[in-house]
């Protein structure tokens, strides 16, 4: 009998397909999609680094390893380390760390940033390899056919009250630079405040107009801005997600001088009415476990917890 030959090799554009089947077979929970994958790929910036090798067995693509700058937080002598493998290849997983560990080492990495979902085997994997946890983020999903705004409609009054409006980008001029440097300064705020374990380490403007103002993925009539007049002052923002009948929340958060005045309820409650309103059944969110306003929020509209992601860190 032949042995199955096996080996660890780059990815080339023609990968794509098997590469995103491999994806959804080792977590089918998480669907990805070939767009999404070069959605992504797209958008590296030149000076970033990047490496996606694959694990081949006789031919078939049954494992990955992706490193390089982080994408969401990209914090210096950082390297991403994201280990992917079939069900059926799950006894390779050291060989294919190992590898990537080098890798990423030969780029320069001085630090090892990773992720796994509490339930999944990579999470007690990485562990015993050196990883540490940074923190957690609870995803959470609402049923919004089944949502009663009605003990919420006091938010409303009260930001409406304070002559706070919500529009959606749609009714904006989100496609003009000047517009776009003032999303981009609310958005840098907002984020800055997140209550994290990481210090934040914002994208340049340039980065962020390819990657959000600019991105396909933008549906202008679900990403919804607070203003106080011409102010903008917070944001929640919907995307189209790869699970059936969701749509995927971004950021929600209003300015500090703002808060308290019902705003970010108000826009949980518009963000939630626009996809019933669409035909959609879920609006899925992710928040870090100490960010306690936001999750109380969700807690009190009813939004259902799921395994959290657990975000680890390995110093080399």
């Amino acid at each position: 009998m032949t042995a199955t030959t096996e080996r660890i090799r780059p990815f080339t554009a023609q990968d794509y397909e098997a590469y995103v089947s491999m994806l959804n077979a080792a977590h089918p929970e998480d669907p990805q999609t070939v767009e999404d994958v070069k959605l992504f790929d797209a958008g590296r910036e030149p000076h970033e680094t990047f490496a996606r090798f694959l694990l081949d067995r006789g031919g078939q693509v049954v494992g990955s390893a992706v490193i390089g700058t982080p994408r969401y937080n990209p914090q210096p002598g950082a390297s991403m380390l994201n280990l992917h493998l079939h069900p059926q290849a799950q006894s390779a997983a050291g060989q294919l760390y190992d590898f990537a560990v080098r890798e990423a080492q030969a780029l320069g990495a001085r630090i090892l940033v990773a992720g796994a979902r509490e339930d999944w085997w990579e999470l007690p994997f990485l562990q015993a390899r050196g990883f540490v946890e940074l923190d957690r983020m609870w995803g959470s999903t609402l049923d919004v056919r089944e949502f009663d705004p009605a003990p919420f409609a006091a938010f409303q009054l009260k930001s409406a009250q304070q002559g706070i409006q919500v529009r959606p980008l749609a009714e904006l001029p989100y496609q003009e630079e000047a517009f776009q440097r003032r999303w981009y300064a609310l958005i840098i705020e907002l984020l800055g405040d997140v209550p994290s374990a990481s210090e934040f380490h914002p994208w340049p403007f340039e980065t962020w107009q390819k990657r959000v103002a600019q991105s396909p993925k933008l549906v202008s009539e679900a990403y919804f801005m607070a203003l106080d007049g011409e102010q903008l002052v917070g944001t929640s923002e919907l995307f189209p997600s790869n699970r059936p009948g969701t749509l995927q929340t971004g950021l929600t958060g209003v300015r500090r001088a703002w808060r308290r005045k019902g705003i970010a309820q108000t826009l949980k409650l518009v963000a939630a009415e626009y996809a019933r309103s669409q035909g959609f059944q879920f609006v899925r969110t992710s928040n870090h476990s100490v960010n306690r306003p936001m999750l109380s929020i969700n807690e009190a509209m009813g939004f259902m917890k799921e395994p959290a992601w657990v975000n680890l860190e390995r110093r080399l």
